[in-house]
């Protein structure tokens, strides 16, 4: 599948994933009944997962072309110029040809062609932009993009290692079966799209498994121990590779209370400034969120209740509310993150990945852009609160997201709506399962 399946290949890549699918739930489910559970140790899932990694890295990414602007952001680092400065388009229309070259020398002369959205800034935070430069500086040695794809591979490899090693340690932490770590070691998900397409969740996952596990260990009367130090390079980390872990802070409210949490988050967010530093100016980073900001109020794919409130405007307005709904479902998603975090009863660490499960599932169901690669987070997130019958609804959605690139094989990007109901519709069964699950666990009510 990593090698020979293109996304716009739709069939071949649904009967590969459907096969791989069925693999991965029959043998998992077997290994972690009761009496079998320790017929396999955690090591052997380890190794299991980093050898599935190992073996794709060589193949070149299938189903995703955004490797062509990480290497591009990379080439501007090197030739001492800011990624964020000015979009692709104005470097090769206006800038260059005021300087009387066509593309820098040593530059792959077709890689401007290959970028898929070059009239947008950069939407990639620090740490991202800092890994690029090893596989920029290997383009810019070898002229060969494959090359600095593979080197783009191999850091995702390192990430992915790194979190598969420290995942049964916080399992072990929070009372659960170290061998719970094979929903996300074995996920065919997880591994086709971090290390097989070159997606940088695999860094925000590490950083959100770093930050449970020295959680675990905090004293909220330090606040400059260790363990506060440890999870703010954690929290930091993950933020810098993608912002989205914000999200996550207000769950810590209750737990940390409101000074502590301040000042992890606090030292976190001055780390991922002074990373900033490394690649612009302050101000310039406006324009990253710019980007951002425009790709959620422009873009559509995949989406979920975001598609169903903006065929409600079709009807009402007869024009796509896109630009409104952007904004307000922006807004009822920060609302919601606050909701969850204010219903929570159980404040035990063990609890903290099952409510963060819920702050990321309210987050990307309001989404207007849902990538298959987004869910990626949710699945190691669910690795985490299993227990007994556990949380379906993230491996479910693993397992369905490849669907949304039926819109790839045909000509442009066009969605089939009937396939994303389809994809939806499983996701939300195996939801409703879930939380009906967890009533009768809780005598009747859901509590996180």
């Amino acid at each position: 599948m990593a090698y020979h399946t293109h996304r716009s290949n739709f069939g071949q890549l649904i009967v590969l994933n459907s096969g791989l699918f069925f693999c991965y739930f029959t043998t998992s489910h077997y290994l972690l009944i009761p009496n079998k559970i320790n017929a396999i140790s955690w090591q052997s899932i380890f190794w299991g997962g980093v050898l599935l990694r190992l073996l794709i890295i060589p193949a070149n990414p299938a189903l995703s072309d955004d490797y062509y602007r990480f290497i591009w952001d990379g080439l501007l680092t090197l030739s001492n110029e800011s990624p964020l400065a000015h979009t692709p388009q104005t470097w090769v229309n206006i800038i260059w040809p005021q300087q009387g070259v066509i593309i820098p020398t040593a530059w792959p002369p077709d890689l401007f062609d290959k970028l898929n959205s070059p009239n947008y800034f950069t939407i990639y935070p620090p740490v991202c932009q800092l890994l690029f430069l090893p596989a920029a500086f290997l383009v810019k040695q070898t002229g060969s993009i494959y090359i600095g794809c593979i080197a783009l591979k191999v850091s995702i490899f390192v990430f992915e290692v790194a979190t598969l090693y420290l995942m049964p340690k916080l399992l072990q932490r929070l009372q659960l079966p170290a061998q719970n770590m094979i929903w996300y070691a074995l996920n065919p998900l997880v591994i086709i799209e971090l290390v097989g397409n070159i997606h940088f969740e695999a860094v925000m996952i590490l950083g959100i498994v770093g930050i449970l596990y020295f959680l675990t260990a905090i004293n909220p009367k330090q606040l400059f121990g260790r363990q506060v130090m440890a999870v703010s390079g954690f929290f930091a980390l993950a933020i810098g590779a993608k912002l989205l872990p914000l999200v996550l802070a207000p769950a810590l409210l209750k737990r940390l209370g409101i000074k502590t949490t301040i000042i992890l988050v606090g030292l976190s967010l001055v780390l991922v400034g002074l990373a900033m530093l490394l690649f612009a100016p302050l101000p310039l980073w406006k324009n990253l969120l710019q980007s951002a900001n425009l790709y959620y109020q422009k873009f559509e794919f995949n989406a979920s209740i975001y598609y169903l409130l903006r065929q409600i405007g079709f009807w009402w307005y007869g024009y796509n509310t896109i630009a409104f709904l952007g904004k307000a479902l922006a807004v009822l998603a920060i609302a919601g993150i606050f909701f969850i975090c204010w219903l929570e009863k159980k404040l035990s660490w063990r609890h903290l990945s099952g409510v963060w499960l819920a702050i990321l599932a309210w987050y990307h169901f309001l989404q207007p852009v849902v990538h298959p690669w987004y869910i990626t987070p949710m699945v190691a997130l669910s690795a985490c609160t299993f227990s007994g019958g556990g949380i379906r609804w993230p491996l479910i959605w693993s397992a369905t997201a490849m669907l949304s690139y039926y819109a790839y094989s045909q000509n442009g990007v066009v969605e089939n709506m009937g396939i994303i109901a389809l994809e939806y519709g499983l996701v939300f069964a195996a939801f409703c399962f879930d939380l009906w699950q967890s009533r009768q666990n809780n005598k009747g009510r859901v509590s996180f």
